[in-house]
């Protein structure tokens, strides 16, 4: 006589319950192995099999106890809880596949929209991508857990479809969907779902120069008077804005170089500034004055990629704003076909508003809340939730959750989350890469094993380039900025630092300040003083030339020249420059502050080059003074500012 293995696999018994019981949860002592988030069934004697789950391991001595909280049974189509506990000593047995599929209704006649397979079971999990593309998804995970890989998996399903797809692409990770998938095992691993490799038909916008086979990507800048005001790189002063506003009202059009002129026409010194801003506009060769159809970027079964590597982050920011504002304005008015948006490192673009505004956060915001009215469906990826403005997570429906492990990041994911149990939370820690928790398809989050790529990935293409692994790197925050690094590395610093100590690594807001003869000063916007080693990280303060009167002048000149004895500088003039700490009396001795700078700045000049890089950090200092240029007014002409991070060791 033959065995069926399906029914003795229905009736593995794990163990049996003790203790407190309640009709939500219980525990049982474990006499079989059994794994975390596993699915078990117990006997309810009013209501028959009812499907439960392991979210608890504990172990005393030879004693393991799982807490399982309870899922439910059918009745009538609907997912129920009964409404009296277990009692004690009831068998635990290991639930079968159709037991799992039939209780908690995983629909295997959504073709099209195969995710993946339950994790550790055979049961195929399929989206309703109707749902997806209508009421928002988010991807939310750390680097390296395979959020873009699981992205390519979903363009996969929507491009056999038909449906168009525009990727906005900030590191180049999607283009390799055009190929398809070489891995063996991946192959293998395909066969198993009936499917085989496959490559997509892919157009990619960027630059030509760093993107292979990229079409120029170009905006026009017929820009309405009102978005000129805000896509500025800066925000404009009051009297900027009034300079501005005069200058559009005498203006049939936007042209930039027709406006630099027209502003350069107003007697108001504010001019100059937003001169100088227009003309970092005008600069940035994004711009074109040849008619543009927004139509191109949307071609249905073509995915379109907006391949922002190599281009400056405001850039990406504009080009953001202005496509995807076009091209909702465009589907509103059924111009477009309904299209499926994705925003990879979504928190670039759509902020939470305690980490600054981009010109592209409100049309992000806008698509979110209102683009499912209309056919446009967004995809919102990102490796830090928290960073991503909070409505505009609330709005997607279904999330996919890999590993996350960073606290903040957690709670702004339970927070836009619904049915998450602490359980889930501490599981979403220790989540292995390709696996993910699923949410939004059903009544409860399901655990996904993330199956192969038809397509070949690309998220990895760039890895040699990437900052290395360090100790401390995983519990430290990654993000791409414009960076001044130290010339002593990170391992450096390491390696000198006693065995308790720990390296720091901090983002410190700077000013880089270009003036004459293209020397460049750099100010720190924490403390508004002039940085004039940045190995030793020492800084000077600029002294307030409003304070100085001439008699305190000529006593400050005379102490630079030398020292001088205070019997020689008696009066009220110099115990004022001594009370505010301008000139240091030792005996009779007196001296300069070596606090401030009492000569010209540009001694303590800097030759560095910013670059952009995605760096890890432990801490991200608070911008204090917004305009440390000012100041500078004082002591020399300012040409040009760029903002950037000074990162920093600090023992700990």
């Amino acid at each position: 006589m033959h065995l069926n293995w399906v029914h003795l696999f229905v009736f593995v018994m794990l163990g049996k319950i003790t203790g407190k019981t309640t009709p939500t949860s219980f525990t049982f002592n474990v006499e079989d192995s059994v794994q975390n988030l596993e699915y078990v069934k117990v006997y309810h004697d009013e209501q028959g099999y009812v499907l439960c789950q392991v979210v608890e391991l504990e172990k005393d001595g030879d004693t393991t106890t799982a807490s399982c909280n309870v899922i439910g049974y059918r009745d009538e189509g609907r997912l129920r809880v009964p409404r009296t506990p277990f009692d004690p000593g009831t068998e635990v047995f290991l639930a079968d596949d159709s037991f799992i599929a039939d209780t908690i209704k995983i629909d295997d006649s959504l073709k099209g929209g195969h995710l993946g397979t339950l994790s550790g079971r055979n049961i195929p999990v399929n989206l309703d991508l109707n749902k997806v593309l209508t009421k928002h998804l988010s991807v939310l995970a750390k680097s390296g857990s395979g959020k873009s890989y699981t992205v390519g998996v979903l363009l996969e399903e929507i491009l056999d479809k038909g449906i168009p797809v525009l990727v906005i692409d900030p590191h180049g990770e999607y283009g390799s969907l055009r190929h398809p998938n070489s891995d063996m095992d991946a192959k293998e691993d395909l066969k198993e779902y009936g499917l085989r490799p496959e490559g997509y038909d892919v157009v990619e916008w960027g630059d030509p120069e760093v993107v292979d086979d990229a079409r120029p990507l170009s905006i026009p800048h017929d820009f309405s008077k009102r978005e000129t005001s805000e896509i500025l790189p800066n925000s404009p002063t009051g009297a900027q804005r009034a300079v501005l506003y005069n200058a559009l009202k005498k203006m049939d059009s936007t042209d930039l170089e027709s406006l630099i002129h027209t502003v350069d026409l107003d007697d108001s010194n504010a001019k100059y500034q937003l001169i100088s801003m227009l003309e970092h506009l005008q600069s940035l060769d994004i711009f074109t004055q040849q008619s543009f159809d927004y139509e191109k970027f949307i071609s249905p079964g073509t995915c379109n990629i907006l391949n922002f590597k190599g281009l400056d982050p405001y850039v990406q920011e504009l080009v953001v704003y202005k496509v995807v504002k076009e091209l909702f304005q465009k589907r509103k008015k059924k111009a477009v076909p309904p299209f499926f948006l994705v925003v990879e490192e979504a928190h670039n673009y759509a902020p939470e508003r305690s980490f600054g505004e981009k010109q592209s956060s409100d049309i992000m915001r806008t698509v979110a809340s209102e683009g499912r009215k209309f056919g446009l469906g967004l995809c919102v990826v990102s490796q830090r939730p928290a960073r991503v403005d909070k409505n505009v997570l609330s709005q997607c429906s279904t999330q996919v959750l890999m590993k996350i492990t960073n606290p903040n990041d957690l709670r702004a994911v339970s927070k836009s989350v619904e049915n998450l149990t602490s359980a889930t939370e501490d599981e979403i820690k220790n989540l292995a890469v390709g696996t993910g928790l699923v949410t939004g398809i059903n009544e409860m989050p399901l655990l996904v094993d993330i199956r192969s790529r038809r397509s070949q990935h690309g998220g990895d293409a760039d890895q040699i380039f990437a900052q290395p692994q360090r100790p401390g790197d995983e519990d430290r925050e990654k993000e791409l900025v414009r960076v001044i690094e130290p010339q002593q590395s990170f391992e450096e610093v390491h390696m000198a630092a006693d065995d308790d100590m720990r390296v720091r690594i901090v983002l410190h807001p700077c000013s880089l300040i270009t003036c004459r003869d293209d020397k460049q000063l750099l100010m720190s916007k924490v403390t508004g003083e002039v940085i004039i080693d940045i190995e030793r990280r020492k800084r000077k303060r600029l002294p307030d030339p409003s304070v100085f009167s001439g008699e305190a002048m000529e006593v400050l000149q005379q102490l630079h020249d030398g020292d001088a004895q205070r019997s020689e500088l008696a009066g009220e003039v110099l115990d004022e420059l001594v009370e505010n700490d301008y000139v240091h009396v030792e005996d009779e001795s007196l001296s300069l502050s070596d606090k401030y700078v009492f000569t010209d700045p540009l001694h303590y000049s800097v030759q560095v080059k910013p670059s952009y890089k995605e760096v890890f950090y432990d801490e991200k200092r608070d911008v204090i003074y917004e305009d440390v240029k000012e100041s500078l007014d004082h002591y020399v002409d300012v040409e040009g500012e760029q903002d950037c991070y000074l990162l920093q060791y600090e023992y700990e």
